[in-house]
């Protein structure tokens, strides 16, 4: 229960070569992109984890010296949302979005695809798609983004 209250979170980066993303901090070589933050849990996030993954989301993403305009959450290693933890997904979207910041989810498999859609997510973070990974999000990103130099700080 311990473990679980407090799960492992990453920060990802894409490994150099591909459009795979991987945990920068056991991977120092993946290219982190400025002006964008990719976080990850290795957990479930449920009623007893959701304020503590919330911190770690906002710790790491404050950390960060560049302004950020887009934050993926990757749901790649996520097993189960609950209604708590979604909640907590969309407040923090909406605390982002305060800050200038659009937060997107990706690689949420299909029993957390279809708990975010039972819980309402898809009203307030768009179609929650099956293949929609984080590559495609940062290219996006790229092409709509003006150059680095006229980015304000949030």
């Amino acid at each position: 229960m311990r473990r679980a209250s407090r799960p492992h979170v990453a920060v990802l980066g894409r490994v150099p070569g591909t459009d795979l993303y991987g945990d920068i901090a056991r991977n120092p070589e993946n290219e982190q992109t400025p002006g964008v933050f990719v976080f990850r849990v290795d957990s479930a996030i449920l009623y007893f984890n959701a304020e503590y993954i919330r911190e770690q989301f906002s710790t790491y993403l404050n950390a960060l010296t560049t302004p950020v305009t887009l934050a993926i959450w990757s749901l790649s290693t996520t097993a189960s949302v609950d209604l708590a933890g979604a909640e907590m997904l969309e407040h923090l979207r909406a605390a982002m979005g305060k800050r200038g910041i659009e937060l997107k989810l990706a690689e949420a498999r299909g029993p957390v695809r279809e708990q975010l859609r039972a819980a309402g997510l898809e009203a307030h973070f768009g179609p929650i798609q099956e293949n929609m990974t984080i590559a495609p999000m940062v290219a996006g990103w790229r092409a709509s983004t003006p150059p680095s130099g006229s980015l304000e700080r949030v």
